[in-house]
């Protein structure tokens, strides 16, 4: 399993499209199906993603998926594994926003 320190250094390198540093970190993860790993690899994989490049070009459709991934989480229906996938994304969404500035 991945430290916050490691889960917070993979989503730096996939900010900053360094995707075979990410995922040689990934590789120490094992494939265990946790929410952390499979945003993690949905990241990794939707980065060359024509619309999604389109979404982490504008600084308000970032604003407004991270919203919008803090209301679900936040939901009673959200369950530990939404809540995990929702903060890896946000925590990458955090680290993009903060370059962007």
């Amino acid at each position: 399993m991945l430290t916050k320190d490691e889960i917070r250094k993979c989503l730096g390198h996939i900010a900053h499209s360094e995707l075979p540093q990410a995922r040689e970190i990934l590789e120490n993860f094992g494939k265990d199906g946790t929410a952390t790993r499979n945003a993690l690899e949905g990241l990794i994989a939707s980065t060359n993603n024509k619309s999604t490049k389109a979404l982490l070009a504008n600084r308000d459709k970032m604003k407004s998926l991270k919203a919008s991934l803090s209301k679900r989480s936040g939901s009673v229906w959200a369950d530990d594994y939404d809540k995990k996938f929702s903060k890896t994304w946000i925590e990458f969404l955090n680290i993009k926003l903060k370059d962007s500035e």
